[in-house]
């Protein structure tokens, strides 16, 4: 698993792209541990992820399988980004990192 991880940060590091897959990396990179912990609920995996098949018949072929799969997990995706967009756009509206940086600060005084 260590070997596939450093493969892969090698193979992305190495790739060449234009300034506007840059952008898009840019702003999606940082979502992306917000869609980890949002898709890890067992809420959300009890209600969207383990019915993604409950629909279809039980007779489909293969790539039909992996077309569905690839699709209900892009819009999952796309869902989590977007929650974990709002809920960034929320926490700088209320300021919630000055007031975390302020309560570290009083909890290092008092405490450290």
């Amino acid at each position: 698993m260590i070997l596939q991880s450093i493969t892969l940060m090698l193979f992305i590091t190495n790739i060449s792209y234009n300034k506007y897959i840059a952008k898009i990396i840019t702003f999606i990179g940082p979502l992306t541990f917000g869609v980890y912990l949002i898709h890890e609920n067992s809420i959300i995996r009890a209600k969207f992820i383990r019915n993604i098949l409950n629909n279809y018949s039980r007779n489909l072929p293969f790539n039909k399988v992996v077309e569905i799969i690839f699709i209900a997990t892009l819009k999952i995706f796309v869902k989590c980004i977007i929650i974990d967009y709002l809920r960034n756009i929320l926490f700088r509206i209320c300021q919630i990192r000055r007031i975390c940086i302020i309560i570290e600060k009083l909890i290092f005084f008092f405490f450290g």
